[in-house]
């Protein structure tokens, strides 16, 4: 986007440890919000979940693969009593276990994540001035960020805001190459 021009344009970085928003016109930030609660929380709340309702432990790369693996299986048009096995230490045995879970019984931990986000935005846009509201509305939202690739979170935007989401080009490079343009000027 270029971020100079006299319009609103609405930027949603979803990174690893905190999800930010942003209106930027005439290169300034007219309205900012954020929440922490990127990629990395989704993780910890997948492990948490398992942990508080299941009593099963489980590590930090254990919880990114069954986070992209339900993600997955939540974008496919597919039956939810679907299952993702998982393996961990059992709190009750204290002993290591392997274990299935359905995706019904996960989706509440991603489901709590992207709702946190989504009100967030919406909460922003009711704050813009009516002139970048509207700059907003033919522009759209623009997810960069890792935690955008995910696929879950683009439709609940579009969902609670009416609005058109669309997702960078190589969304995880966004900062960088953002910052490298910055720094060559």
């Amino acid at each position: 986007i270029e971020i100079d021009l006299p319009r609103g344009a609405l930027v949603v970085e979803c990174g690893a440890g905190i999800t930010e928003a942003v209106v930027i016109s005439l290169g300034n930030i007219c309205a900012a919000a954020s929440v922490r609660g990127g990629g990395n929380a989704l993780d910890a709340a997948i492990a948490d979940h398992l942990h508080l309702r299941h009593k099963f432990l489980i590590g930090a790369s254990t919880a990114e693969r069954v986070k992209r693996d339900l993600l997955a299986v939540l974008l496919q048009p597919a039956d939810h009593f679907v299952e993702i096995g998982i393996k961990g230490r059992n709190l009750s045995t204290g002993l290591p276990d392997a274990r299935n879970f359905s995706i019904d019984d996960l989706y509440p931990a991603v489901e709590k994540h992207v709702a946190s986000i989504t009100t967030m935005v919406t909460n922003l846009l009711s704050e813009v001035p009516p002139d970048l509201s509207g700059d907003i509305h033919d522009g759209g939202i623009l997810l960069t960020g890792g935690g955008s690739a995910l696929g879950l979170l683009g439709p609940a935007i579009a969902d609670a805001t009416g609005l058109e989401v669309t997702m960078a080009q190589k969304p995880a490079h966004c900062v960088a190459r953002g910052l490298q343009k910055s720094l060559a000027h």
